[in-house]
């Protein structure tokens, strides 16, 4: 008799890893909605570009010069605002798509925890994150502080996913993958620090003590003196003899 395909251990396999995904999605999915709506709502309307944004966005915007870019800064941010600020200068477009990509970024840094802890956990962390202020001002924001966070938080879940299945090529990739997010938003300035040449200072001069020493009775010796030498005291201008009277 020919065997069912439906009940081979493979099919099976498959169709319950279909499922856990799609419940895990059902999940997942309306905490990243709620954290765009959320945006949408409370930080996008009647917000302009800050100073740090406005030197962001001016690297890749089409219709202003360009600010000028320290060398602590990293061009990532700039690299994600690229497709809207390249077209349009409505700072409200630009506010949208980098609230679409937040969202998307949440909900891919929680995708990548399923293997580690249990869905509904995640779920309320990130709803738990989604609505603090600081995520929720962030998000739409062309600056990079919450991006190094996603980053971070997507190669911890990739590290840890490596180490449990050291066989498991796609968590290496993502850790590869998260890294380089995280140091392309913000790289640390310590290695710009360790990679500079160091300054050499010239030694400076002894100074002498203001105080002067005292030998072994309690006698005070005198202060050191280039013209009288070591242990005299310098030679004394003699007095001037009085003028004659006339």
């Amino acid at each position: 008799m020919a065997s069912d395909p439906l009940t081979e251990p493979a099919v099976r396999t498959r169709l319950a890893v279909a499922r856990s995904r799609r419940s895990d999605l059902w999940l997942l999915g309306p905490v990243a909605a709620a954290y765009t709506t959320a945006q949408l709502i409370l930080a996008v309307p009647g917000t302009g570009l800050g100073w740090d944004e406005t030197v962001y966005v001016s690297q890749v915007s089409g219709h202003a010069p360009a600010a000028f870019f320290s060398a602590p800064r990293a061009r990532g941010i700039s690299y994600l605002a690229a497709p809207v600020a390249a077209f349009t200068s409505s700072v409200t477009a630009l506010r949208i798509h980098l609230a679409l990509l937040s969202s998307a970024a949440l909900l891919l840094s929680l995708w990548l925890w399923r293997r580690l802890l249990p869905t509904p956990v995640l779920a309320l962390a990130g709803a738990l994150f989604a609505g603090l202020w600081t995520a929720l001002s962030y998000g739409p924001q062309a600056m990079p502080n919450l991006w190094v966070a996603f980053g971070s938080l997507m190669a911890v879940g990739c590290f840890l996913r490596a180490a449990g299945a050291p066989g498991d090529r796609r968590a290496l990739a993502g850790l590869c993958a998260a890294t380089a997010l995280a140091a392309i938003m913000r790289p640390q300035r310590r290695a710009l620090a360790r990679a500079a040449p160091p300054v050499r200072r010239r030694p400076r001069a002894p100074v002498a003590a203001a105080r002067p020493r005292r030998g072994r009775r309690g006698r005070r010796r005198p202060r050191r003196s280039v013209l009288g030498g070591r242990g005299r005291a310098a030679p004394r201008r003699p007095p001037r003899p009085p003028a004659p009277r006339r």
